[in-house]
């Protein structure tokens, strides 16, 4: 009984709603208004979308361009830190060279002490 009540209700209700909306758009000037009002809120939507359209391709290009740079400053950050360690392994070279060439005239002073006393 009670399920009955409430579909009529609502039955009642939804014709009342269709019945309002009849009435409203059977005037003309109303009816007017409201495909303006509804034509008017579609173009807003429509330029809020051009505009987050717009604003995103902007924003895509600033980061691509600070990315950009930020790789570059990483590029020149990276050469350079490769030239310092080229120089320092090659000083290192170097030495371990004069080092070597050191031992090796030693050990042929030392070689030509032991060849005179023999």
């Amino acid at each position: 009984m009670r399920n009955d009540k409430v579909k009529l209700l609502l039955g009642i209700a939804i014709g009342t709603a269709i019945g309002a909306a009849i009435a409203y758009l059977s005037d003309e000037e109303r009816r007017e208004r409201l495909i303006d009002g509804v034509n008017d809120t579609a173009d807003k939507m429509r330029e809020n979308i051009k505009d987050a359209y717009y604003d995103a391709r902007i924003r895509g290009r600033k980061a691509k361009r600070d990315l950009s740079r930020y790789m570059a400053d990483m590029k020149g950050e990276a050469e350079d830190f490769y030239e310092d360690m080229k120089g320092r392994a090659s000083r290192l070279a170097r030495r371990g060279e004069e080092k070597f060439d050191e031992v090796v005239e030693k050990v042929e002073e030392k070689y030509d002490e032991i060849e005179k006393k023999i």
